[in-house]
């Protein structure tokens, strides 16, 4: 028995040390996965960055340019609505006017 129980000791000792071994091994794999899939990770956020930047860029550019003309249509608009609001506002004042003018010579003269 005494001969047994040092091979025993020196195999499972030996197990171990494989073990550890093979863990380590699976450890350092894992840390090289884990920084090629973060580089890559990163290539593609700046990828995606770039685009996104690029799309805004544009969409600001045609957003301006879309604006702008839509600023002028309303321009436009707003000034020949003010305009047909000045002639009305002119036209009302002329009949007021008329009319207390009618009323009061009615009045007097009566």
């Amino acid at each position: 028995m005494t001969a047994e129980q040092p091979l025993a000791e020196l195999t499972t000792r030996d197990v171990l040390l494989q073990l550890d071994r093979r863990m380590s091994l699976v450890e350092e794999d894992v840390r090289d996965l884990d920084a090629k899939l973060d580089s890559k990770f990163d290539a593609l956020d700046a990828k995606l960055d770039t685009k996104i930047d690029a799309l805004d860029t544009k969409f600001s550019a045609k957003l301006d340019n879309g604006l702008g003309a839509l600023d002028n249509r309303l321009s436009r608009r707003l000034d020949a609505l003010d305009a047909r609001l000045d002639t009305k506002f002119h036209l009302l004042i002329g009949l007021l006017l008329t009319s207390w003018l009618s009323t009061m010579a009615a009045v007097l003269l009566k």
